[in-house]
């Protein structure tokens, strides 16, 4: 669900501009409607905590996030995303790909779309952590990806620079394909109910 709005804002947009004749500056605009309806919409919508269970949280001590308290299979998917996390090329480098080979607009966002759905990884934390630790295996999942992010473009743009686009996205792709299959071999087998 965290990309799902990346993916039908996309998919959005792209409509709009393939089937009614507007231009970018008034799509972007209009794309702020939504996100007003749901501001709208939250200001309106009574707060589910009582103000004794938000005190209670901003006072509660949290243990820090300790990697060896995390499972075992997280921790193997948590170290698989860091490698994989290098083969996510930045949206601007594809962005900048699709202009270069004269993509159209809509196309691009159809392609936005696509990458968007592919980074629901997050679901994957979810069903790995154990319910008690799936607070601290989000903020692991999100660190790691985030400061993996850094290096990644580091090494794609010098890759792009120095051999070219194809050898950077090829790259990408090796790595990407080398994380999947550690991934199938590290995680457990699914266990099947008899």
């Amino acid at each position: 669900m965290d990309y799902a709005g990346a993916v039908l804002g996309s998919l959005a947009a792209a409509a709009v501009l393939a089937w009614w004749n507007m231009s970018i500056p008034h799509v972007i605009m209009l794309s702020a409607v939504p996100g007003m309806a749901v501001l709208m919409l939250l200001a309106a919508l009574p707060n589910p905590a009582t103000v004794a269970q938000i005190d209670s949280a901003r006072g509660a001590t949290r243990p820090p996030p300790k990697w060896n308290t995390l499972s075992p299979a997280l921790r193997g998917y948590l170290k698989v995303l860091a490698i994989f996390c290098f083969a996510k090329a930045s949206e601007a480098f594809i962005v900048l790909r699709g202009h270069e080979l004269a993509l159209s607009t809509v196309t691009l966002l159809l392609l936005w779309a696509w990458l968007a759905a592919l980074q629901s990884a997050t679901a994957l934390v979810s069903e790995l952590a154990d319910p008690q630790e799936r607070g601290t295996a989000f903020g692991w999942y999100h660190m790691i990806a985030g400061l993996v992010a850094i290096p990644a473009g580091l090494l794609f743009g010098l890759v792009w620079k120095l051999v070219g686009p194809a050898a950077a996205f090829g790259l990408t792709a090796l790595v990407a394909l080398a994380s999947a299959t550690w991934l199938k071999l590290s995680l457990p087998a699914p266990t099947t109910a008899a």
